[in-house]
């Protein structure tokens, strides 16, 4: 199958790419969104809805917000 080739989904692709943003900007997610070309309200949604889906564990973002 697809995702049994090694292939990550664009789910995945978004949040590392999201994830690594945030990290090297030190969680400021305003500096995030210029450099990813979208809002901060787009990664504020994004974020939510990852939390809610559970698709990015809370431990993590304690860490990028403190």
């Amino acid at each position: 199958e697809l995702l049994d080739s090694g292939i990550e989904t664009f789910a995945e692709a978004e949040i590392r790419l999201l994830l690594t943003a945030l990290r090297i900007f030190g969680g400021n997610r305003t500096h995030a969104a210029e450099a990813l070309g979208v809002t901060a309200r787009t990664i504020r949604n994004k974020l939510r809805r990852y939390r809610k889906n559970n698709l990015i564990p809370n431990d993590l973002l304690k860490v990028l917000y403190g």
